[in-house]
């Protein structure tokens, strides 16, 4: 019993990564896009 409340706690905990992961991407990745793209303008090249 205390297993299975340990497992739970542990899918609970890495859902709740996968998710805020997720969304840190999903909100990171355009953000990055758009500097990027407004220093090549000003012909700065970023990795």
């Amino acid at each position: 019993m205390v297993q299975n409340v340990r497992k739970g706690a542990l899918l609970n905990y890495w859902s709740d990564v996968a998710k805020y992961g997720l969304g840190t991407a999903v909100f990171i990745v355009p953000v990055y896009l758009v500097i990027k793209f407004l220093f090549s303008l000003m012909g700065v090249e970023m990795p």
